[in-house]
């Protein structure tokens, strides 16, 4: 505002701009639309009113700044794969900006709302703290979407960023199989002796992850370690046993499956694999017999005739 029937003139960084133009319906009320667009950058802008008797006053000046440009994309740091149900969601966006999460799960969506205080973000999807409309239905056991942008202080949106978000809270299972055909197996023949989980799965720890063997009862006949090295990634280790002397089984099984001391055993996600799952042809459907005891020595009876001859003199 300034006084009626005066001259306002707008400058910016000292420099004059034009002439500001008085309301046709209010009185002492004047606007100022630049002509030309104010290149980005910070300004001090101020205007002068001159009355009819040539007397002028300057207002205070008041800094703005001018910010045409798109804050950069943001990205999602936190991993693409968790076992968490409720996963917190990080990343990092232009300093001072606000950050709009949409994640979409197996039906829905929810939309989350936070500020990149010093250019990081972060969303935890357990807490409604910063959720803003919707309701997070997320797919516990297969692929959600996050989508990212950034907006900042002059309302300039970034373009999306994106990431399939794919949960997995089930823990592995696994089953033992082998090669063999049902029969009778002696000293120095191999049987084979695989795992199966149903998905790769990575083992760690020295002690590595013992498979037990037994006669059909609770006779263990042998155990067989497998490596980290064996199982790193992978779902299908194949372990040999090879029958030993005096080893004996009348019908082998595969009793357990157990870590080693300090091992453990995890599916890409994280889970922990359960063990306890083991299913095992191996002494159910199959019957695979372990024989190194040599059969007993046979018997000979001789038999002795005794024939007499006459002798004709």
């Amino acid at each position: 505002t300034a006084e009626t029937g005066s001259t306002v003139a707008v400058y910016a960084n000292g420099v004059e701009l034009g002439n500001a133009t008085e309301s046709s319906t209010t009185a002492g009320s004047f606007s100022y639309t630049s002509s030309s667009a104010l290149v980005d950058g910070n300004y001090s802008v101020y205007a002068t009113s001159t009355d009819t008797a040539g007397n002028t006053a300057e207002s205070t000046a008041q800094d703005i700044i001018i910010d045409t440009v798109d804050p950069d994309l943001p990205t999602i740091s936190s991993a693409s794969l968790s076992n968490s149900a409720a996963p917190t969601l990080t990343g990092t966006a232009e300093v001072g900006s606000t950050v709009t999460v949409v994640v979409t799960g197996s039906s829905t969506g929810a939309t989350y709302t936070t500020t990149a205080t010093d250019g990081n973000w972060s969303i935890d999807t357990s807490s409604t703290a910063d959720l803003d409309s919707g309701t997070l239905a997320l797919n516990a056991n297969g692929s959600n979407t996050v989508s990212v942008t950034s907006t900042d202080a002059a309302g300039n949106a970034s373009a999306a960023a994106s990431q399939t978000l794919t949960l997995d809270t089930t823990d592995a299972t696994v089953s033992a199989s082998t090669d063999k055909a049902d029969g009778s197996y002696t000293v120095g023949e191999e049987i084979d002796i695989t795992l199966t989980f149903d998905e790769s799965v990575t083992l760690s720890g020295s002690a590595g992850l013992n498979i037990t063997l037994q006669d059909g009862s609770s006779t263990t006949v042998a155990t067989l370690n497998v490596t980290a090295a064996e199982l790193n990634g992978v779902s299908t280790v194949t372990k040999t046993y090879t029958v030993a002397a005096g080893d004996t089984a009348g019908d082998l099984t595969v009793s357990g499956v157990a870590l080693g001391t300090s091992a453990t055993l995890q599916d890409d996600a994280g889970n922990d694999a359960d063990l306890s799952s083991l299913t095992a042809t191996v002494g159910t459907s199959d019957a695979i017999v372990i024989d190194t005891t040599a059969p007993a020595a046979a018997d000979v009876n001789a038999v002795t005739n005794n024939n007499n001859f006459a002798e004709n003199s």
